[in-house]
Parts: structure tokens; sequence; C-alpha cells
């Protein structure tokens, strides 16, 4: 199957010297995730979703200004596909380069079309169905659908495929499993100081941590942004509450520099749930609770939903006299 069977025919789009306002309304009006910019329909920088979250982060205080234009924000000489390149070929280099959007061109370099990842998973899907051939490419669908590139732990896609089978089995045999959210703490202002790529890192390494500690029959997800959930079937809130904190201790010792953290390390809040015979997305709920409450007394340290239980916590009464005004505040200035 060559690409250009897969991809999305694509206009030239916008120039570098574009108001990015336009570039994002045209987004917008479009739903589209991507914008590839161009000189002379010859790619030359590509806008994507990802690239617009960091800059209404980075801007988020002061709005973002009317002159910027895409060529302040698009990432510079993105990688291109001829449009007579076999599909299998395309997602060796996809992986490789762990894209998410990828320009196709024509022969003569001019832009032809895109693919995202969704085309690539529809396009494995089509041929499985055509050639019988689904348990040679799973494992290339399992990589496009269920792994987050960031840190190559499941994502929330598999979460939830695991969290709703874990519901079937306590609504039909009366098993119990628990979840714990773990949120690190103040990572907003970690990223304000030391930059979005040191962010990334930051995640990195604490993923690997959390998956270190993770006991063999459970898993830990990228729940979302600095958020991870550890998953554990089968098991009572004393198992899992000692889990987390094993998790929580071992992050603590790696001692990785956070000087916007008061502890000046970075640090994990967890938040734990029994799921029963509910919904898994009520238990997440509850662990959401949970996990509010150890930040807000807190942070670092590990509290159960509705038990009023923390650990891990340092002067906890000194945080608990706080006036609820105060406690507002301080939360709403470091989250």
């Amino acid at each position: 199957m060559k690409l250009e069977e897969v991809m999305s025919r694509a206009d030239s789009g916008f120039t570098p010297d574009a108001l990015l306002v336009d570039v994002i309304g045209f987004l917008a009006a479009r739903s589209a995730s991507c914008m590839v910019i161009c000189e002379d329909s010859v790619p030359v920088g590509i806008i994507t979703d990802h690239d617009l979250v960091k800059l209404f982060y980075k801007y988020s205080e002061y709005g973002l200004p009317d002159s910027v234009t895409a060529g302040d924000v698009m990432t510079r000489n993105p990688v291109t596909f001829k449009t007579g390149m076999e599909l299998n070929e395309a997602i060796l280099l996809f992986r490789n380069h762990n894209l998410k959007h990828l320009p196709v061109v024509s022969e003569s370099g001019k832009l032809a079309g895109i693919i995202t990842l969704a085309d690539m998973v529809n396009a494995y899907i089509a041929l499985a169905e055509e050639h019988n051939k689904l348990e040679e490419v799973s494992e290339e669908l399992h990589w496009l659908s269920l792994e987050d590139c960031l840190t190559e732990m499941p994502n929330r896609r598999a979460m939830e495929r695991d969290l709703l089978q874990a519901e079937a089995r306590a609504q039909r045999y009366g098993e119990t499993y628990t979840v714990a959210l773990i949120d690190i703490d103040h990572f907003k202002a970690y990223n304000d100081y030391y930059g979005h790529l040191a962010g990334d890192e930051a995640l990195k390494q604490v993923a690997a941590v959390l998956k270190e500690m993770a006991r063999t029959s459970d898993k830990v997800f990228r729940y979302g942004g600095e958020e991870f959930l550890y998953f554990m079937p089968i098991s009572r809130v004393d198992e899992a509450h000692t889990a987390a904190e094993r998790m929580r201790k071992a992050l603590e010792a790696q001692n990785y520099e956070h000087l916007k953290n008061p502890r000046g390390m970075i640090t994990i809040s967890i938040g734990i749930a029994q799921g029963t015979d509910g919904s898994w997305q009520d238990t997440i709920q509850r662990a959401d609770e949970a996990l509010y409450e150890a930040k807000e007394t807190g942070r670092n340290r590990v509290c159960m939903a509705k038990s009023g239980h923390v650990s891990g916590s340092e002067e906890p009464a000194m945080v608990q006299r706080e006036s609820g005004k105060q406690l507002l505040q301080a939360t709403t200035d470091s989250i």
C-alpha cells in the first residue's frame, strides 16, 4: 500500500509570516490537529496541537501577542515522505522519529497530503482485514494506539480497557481492585523554572521509578500531563497503601533536583481508592478526591479515599492549622 492511498489531501497552507491567530482559526474551523507551513508549496515547517498547547501555556498569564507568526512557533524542516513510499517503510521511520503527523510530498517536493496516527491505524486495520493477517500487525497497532510515546508506558486508552475489565470482574465475581492517582508536586513551577524539555525528562525519570517499583501483577499508566495511574487488580487497600508508599519513598530517595519545590527535590502525591461493584470512573473520581486531600495537606504523601488517612506527611499539624483562605491561596499559587 502506497502512502498516497492512505494520506488525507492537504493544501499548501500558510507561509511562515502568516499570523498565528489566522492559523489557529483555520485549524479550529476544520477540527484539524496540525498545519503544514509552506513556501512555494514546499513544506518548511509544521505546527501541531502540541506546539499550540506549549505556546498557550507560555503565555497563559499575559495572553498571546497578536504579532506572533507561524514562523515563530513552527517546528522547522519537518520530516517528509514521498507519495510513492510503501506504508510498511513509512511506519518504521514514523516510529524511529517518534512522529504523530507526517507530511507527504510529491516527487518535486510539493506538499501533497498529510498522514496522522489515526490514518496509520486505519490503514493497518484495512490491511489486516484484506489479507487476514491481524496477528502480524497487532504489535504495530498496539504501539500506535496503546502506548505513551514519551514515557513508554501504557496510555489512557489502555487504562480504560483494563479498568473496564476490572469493573466487569468486580460486578460478576465480587473481586476488588484499587487505583492510585499519582501527581508530581509543583510540576508547573518545575516547567516554568527549568523549561519544557527538562520537564519531559523529569516525566521520564518519574515514570522509570514508578515502573521499577510496581509489582509484577500491577500496571502503571500515563494518565495525562504530570499524572500517572497505578492499577492494582485483586488487591486490598492496605496492600495498595503499602505499594504506593513504597513508590513515594523510592522517588524521594532519588533526590532529583526541584528548586521550586519547598523540599528541594521532585516528589509525588498519591490518592488511593478501592473499586468494588461500581463504575471504574467513580473509583477514579474517589482517588482524585484523595489526591486533592494529599495535595491540600502538604503534598509528598499518600491519602486513602474517604478514610482521612495520610502517610508520608511532614508537619501535618502545622498544615492543618492554616486558615481556609491561606490554604486555598497556597494551593492556587502552586498548581
